[in-house]
């Protein structure tokens, strides 16, 4: 990644620089590194005098630098890592049990650049080689409190469950089971939530996990190994069998290609309060979990967005989020890089890359609350709002929006403060815009199926 020589932050403007198609050795520890993107851009924005940062890749970027596994109710105060390989703090395993709220206490932990080593003039451009905070797969989020994560190539704080490929599906009068990639039999338990998704990404319901087994006879394989809605994570080998009552959930389009996710191991019932995340590339909370309050923290300088609630199947990271509280919260000078989400989004994209649609059982996000937040300087759309049920946005105040950059990332429309799409039931009200960038185009867009009532400021 590009830094400016004056700073040292993120370079506004440029985007990520991936392997080099040639290296060539100028002498002298000189060299000169040539980059495309195959649209006949060369440059990313990158003049003389610029700083590199560099992350780790393969085996030197897969290590943790603090990690908790398969544990609970752990308390963490006054941690600070002065760089890492890889995440920063990493927590993971089978946290918890359904009903029993125990998770991880993380008060006034830091992730920060290290000092410059001895005979250097100056010290690192990056604080660790991947997130700062990383919370997967766990039944119980973190509460991360008083906390403060800067210079990450990657995200500030994610938190998410995992997603799992269905490749068989047999259905019955009364119960069903859906065969998936995955061999993590520890993942499931009987009494577990099971949510599962047609092939378009939209909901087909929630309903008990009644059985767990691995998949017999030995060696057996799916008719299909091609995954047209996950491609990344298409059949590998190891499969789990999972049993449930039909109630509640719509059997007739579950087949190959599916998804499931179990809805108790994404990280739910989290909080962050009074946190600081800044200076990093991405975004600062990448949030896919639900029953959670993100309240009082400061998001400056993300380069590809401030608070982003989306589910992502490129990654298989689950899931839509519910019945969230963010409120007081600022947001400012975030979408830098070419590439981004703007100060607030939240939404979900399908295998089509278009924003997931509506089903029978609803969208997937849904009862999230937005109060009281400040966006300031933001370059791209300053909230999106998709895929989602009872949404309120109240009482944000949007200060010097497109105040800068300008281009983004389709389908979100440039120019406009407040996108909304594909939703229904939302409450938009008390809003105030100031000082708009001569690059704004209006204050909202309401399409697709938006609706909702109090869209007046």
């Amino acid at each position: 990644n590009v830094f400016d020589k004056e700073s040292r932050w993120w370079k506004p403007g440029t985007g990520d620089l991936y392997t080099p198609w040639n290296v060539t050795a100028l002498g002298d520890r000189r060299f000169r590194l040539a980059f495309t993107d195959g649209k006949g851009r060369d440059s990313w924005g990158v003049t003389p005098g610029d700083l590199l940062g560099c992350r780790n890749t393969g085996q030197e970027g897969g290590c943790f630098t603090f990690q908790l596994d398969s544990s609970e109710a752990c308390t963490m105060v006054d941690v600070t890592l002065y760089g890492g390989p890889c995440f920063g703090f990493f927590t993971s395993g089978t946290l918890g049990t359904p009903g029993h709220r125990a998770g991880h206490t993380f008060q006034r932990c830091s992730v920060r650049r290290p000092p410059a080593p001895a005979g250097a003039s100056e010290g690192p451009l990056l604080s660790t080689s991947a997130d700062g905070f990383h919370h997967a797969g766990a039944a119980i989020g973190p509460t991360i409190l008083d906390s403060h994560f800067s210079f990450m190539p990657d995200d500030g704080i994610a938190i998410h469950g995992t997603y799992h490929l269905v490749v068989d599906a047999h259905v019955g009068a009364t119960t069903s089971t859906v065969t998936l990639n995955s061999a993590q039999l520890a993942e499931f338990s009987v009494g577990d939530s099971l949510r599962l998704y047609s092939t378009e990404f939209t909901p087909l319901g929630e309903t008990v996990i009644t059985s767990v087994a691995p998949k017999t006879p030995k060696g057996w394989k799916p008719q299909r190994n091609t995954s047209h809605t996950m491609p990344m994570h298409g059949p590998s080998g190891g499969y789990i069998v999972l049993g449930f009552e039909n109630a509640a959930i719509t059997v007739s389009q579950l087949r190959f290609d599916c998804i499931a996710v179990n809805a108790n191991r994404t990280g739910n019932f989290f909080s962050i309060k009074n946190t600081t995340i800044e200076h990093h590339r991405a975004r600062g909370m990448l949030i896919k979990a639900s029953h959670g309050t993100i309240e009082n923290n400061t998001i400056d300088g993300s380069t590809m967005g401030g608070i982003i609630i989306t589910p992502e199947l490129y990654w298989a990271e689950a899931d839509y989020a519910r019945d969230l509280v963010v409120r007081h919260n600022v947001i400012k000078r975030v979408g830098l890089s070419t590439q981004g989400y703007g100060g607030l989004a939240i939404g979900a994209v399908d295998p089509e890359k278009k924003p997931a649609r509506r089903s029978a059982k609803g969208y997937g996000h849904a009862n999230i609350h937005v109060e009281g937040n400040r966006f300031e300087d933001s370059t791209y759309n300053n909230v999106w709002v998709s895929s989602s049920s009872r949404v309120s946005l109240v009482g944000n105040v949007f200060l010097r929006p497109f105040d800068g950059l300008t281009h983004c990332c389709e389908p979100i429309p440039e120019g406009v403060v407040v996108w909304l799409t594909n939703s229904d039931n939302l409450n938009v009200s008390g809003n105030c815009i100031v000082a708009a960038g001569p690059n704004t185009t209006a204050p909202y867009k309401v399409e697709a199926s938006a609706s909702g009532e109090g869209l007046r400021d």
